[in-house]
């Protein structure tokens, strides 16, 4: 099946402005996350509100697209690209994930390719962190069927920035139409609309990253390329 790999970033998270040119251990995070994708040898496009990251996402060797400013979520952007670009497969590689192996990448492609009707998500074992972590988003399952996520509490599993789409479930995705009021009432997570739609969404088990949420978190990565925890 065709299949493209969609990196949604933009420059204004409210938590960590300028993210995805925090420099990691001498290189810019984009350009961490680029590199990661291009070794799945897909396709792969870097989607974004800002010409800036155009720019640096084109330094990198991958195709880049200006999308809309006004979008609330990193899926919007990927319904906006699937409007103009026909793929079977759309991943999306979330911008804050410099860990991403792409093994797990050409797994959740392989899952969607056997459960085309499902949305496909992602999630890692849980560790001490995680709990009463709110940045951290946990994932209530039955036997990989997601049954709801959650900021509260604790779970087994916590979600991981990795998620793949048919061309249809985006454009549905994107045509909803209270998108705002979705992310209000489910704790800003973006998952959560195809919930709210009806939509079956199957959960794979993948290898657990860091993802940077706040400065801090860039230190955490730091000590795992460090300690030559993931090379890959």
């Amino acid at each position: 099946m065709k299949t493209v790999i969609c990196i949604p970033s933009r420059l204004g998270s409210s938590r960590f402005p300028l993210k995805p040119f925090a420099v990691i251990d001498g290189e810019i995070m984009l350009h961490r996350v680029i590199n990661q994708c291009k070794q799945t040898l897909l396709p792969v496009y870097v989607l974004t509100p800002d010409q800036e990251i155009v720019d640096r996402a084109q330094e990198a060797g991958v195709r880049a697209e200006l999308t809309s400013s006004l979008h609330v979520t990193g899926t919007d952007r990927l319904a906006e690209f699937a409007k103009r670009h026909e793929f079977d497969i759309y991943i999306n590689v979330q911008g804050d994930e410099p860990l991403i192996n792409p093994t797990d990448i050409l797994a959740i492609a392989q899952k969607k390719q056997m459960f085309y009707n499902d949305v496909i998500g992602s999630m890692h074992r849980a560790d001490r962190r995680d709990a009463g972590n709110g940045n951290t988003v946990k994932v209530l399952e039955n036997a990989g069927q997601l049954i709801g996520l959650t900021r509260k509490g604790e779970s087994r599993y916590t979600q991981s920035g990795l998620y793949a789409f048919n061309r249809q479930e985006l454009l549905d995705y994107g045509a909803y139409p209270d998108k705002s009021g979705a992310l209000d009432r489910n704790e800003n997570i973006e998952l959560m609309r195809f919930c709210e739609m009806g939509r079956s969404v199957r959960m794979i088990v993948v290898d657990k990253g860091i993802a940077v949420d706040i400065p801090e978190d860039i230190k955490s990565v730091e000590e795992v390329l460090k300690n030559g925890e993931r090379s890959e």
